[in-house]
């Protein structure tokens, strides 16, 4: 059986600075998607990134993905990217250009007990 999914979400005004942000889950299990939307087409770059509770030495890019006029990009797990409780994803999105407004959700299913 499955566990539950639990989603995380945030958002950013480009225009007043990037985007740069810590996602928590207080259950440990597995993460499912990333999701970035934006009001405007963006070029910009996205970066997600595991962020480990056992600090910077363990974290790992799993996602850098430079938009192109383009308002939406979806980060699905390949393999097993597993959470431990205070592990967290990162999303960044550079404001380069200075417009519109992103949007970040990120899904993960925890463990089944």
């Amino acid at each position: 059986m499955s566990g539950r999914i639990l989603s995380r979400i945030a958002s950013q005004d480009l225009s007043s600075a990037a985007l740069d942000v810590d996602l928590t889950f207080e259950n440990s299990g597995r993460l499912l998607t990333v999701y970035v939307t934006s009001s405007v087409a963006l070029t910009e770059e996205i970066t997600i990134t595991f962020k480990s509770k056992d600090g910077s030495n363990y974290n790992t890019v799993l996602a850098d993905r430079i938009l192109d006029t383009e308002s939406d990009y979806v980060y699905t797990a390949s393999g097993m990217v597993a959470l431990n409780i205070s592990d967290s994803i990162n999303v960044s999105c550079t404001n380069a250009n200075g417009v519109g407004t992103v949007y970040v959700t990120v899904k993960m299913e925890t463990d089944y007990h």
